[in-house]
Formats: C-alpha cells, sequence, structure tokens
C-alpha cells in the first residue's frame, strides 16, 4: 500500500502526538511536577529531634538553637564554619544547621538565636551519625519566635 505525502505527514504527526507526552513523563518523572524536589516547595515539616529519623528529605526542621559557636572545619570545602545547634549544646544537640564561612556574610547575628524558636530549610544530611542542614542562602532560615 503506497502513502502519499499527506498521508505520510499525518502518520508522523500521529506517532509525534504519541512520543512527545511519553518523553515529557519520563524527563520530569510525574506530569506536572518539577524534576528536583529542592526546586518544590517543601512539604515535610519535622522537629529537631524528629531530624534524625528523616535522612535525605527536604524538610523544614523547627527548634530552639542551644548554642552557636564556631569550629575547625573537619572537610575540605571551607574553613571556620558556624554552626547552630538545636535542642542542646554540642555533643548532645539533636540538630546542628552549618553555615560555612563562604557564606557567613549573609547571615549576620547568628550569636542572637540562641534560646530562639527558628525555621531552617533544606536536605537532612548525616553527618557522624547526627543530622545536619547546610545553610547557604538567607531565605533557609526563619525566626519563629
Amino acid at each position: 500500500m503506497r502513502y502519499g505525502s499527506r498521508g505520510k505527514r499525518l502518520y508522523a504527526l500521529a506517532a509525534l502526538a504519541l512520543i512527545i507526552p511519553f518523553a515529557l513523563f519520563r524527563l520530569s518523572g510525574t506530569p506536572g511536577r518539577a524534576r528536583e524536589p529542592d526546586q518544590l516547595a517543601p512539604v515535610a515539616h519535622f522537629t529537631a529531634t524528629e531530624a534524625v529519623r528523616h535522612f535525605g528529605t527536604y524538610a523544614v526542621v523547627t527548634g530552639i538553637v542551644a548554642e552557636v559557636h564556631e569550629g575547625a572545619d573537619t572537610r575540605a570545602t571551607a574553613n571556620d564554619p558556624t554552626f547552630l545547634d538545636f535542642g542542646s549544646p554540642y555533643p548532645a544537640q539533636s540538630l546542628t544547621a552549618v553555615v560555612f564561612s563562604r557564606d557567613r556574610s549573609r547571615f549576620p547575628n547568628l550569636a542572637s538565636l540562641v534560646g530562639r524558636t527558628v525555621q531552617v530549610t533544606g536536605r537532612i544530611e548525616r553527618y557522624k551519625g547526627r543530622a545536619e542542614i547546610i545553610l547557604s542562602s538567607p531565605g533557609q532560615l526563619r525566626i519563629v519566635n
């Protein structure tokens, strides 16, 4: 059976109509959703003590800052990070928010957060068995009271 040029064009359009939605679905994971969860508003909310059970989750974590201190960096990425320990002072903290020196100028007056309830937003990571969130943008830190 021979197809004319019009038939070939219709056949090609029909094939594209089937392929394009599939390709978009594969790129995004699900229809209408962004590929990376970091691009979405976080949906998970935890207390600082709950964070240790949710490594790898992008979330908002709420807690009371018990201590703010600077320490020697054990990683090769930055020097003299500032640590915000939640719940209890180091080494008994339930969560640590870390601000590396390269980002420190974006977070003025961190020491004034001691005793205040704050929310930090980011991916909960495991560091030496403890929960931590790395802060690189002021939008990741919000004072609740």
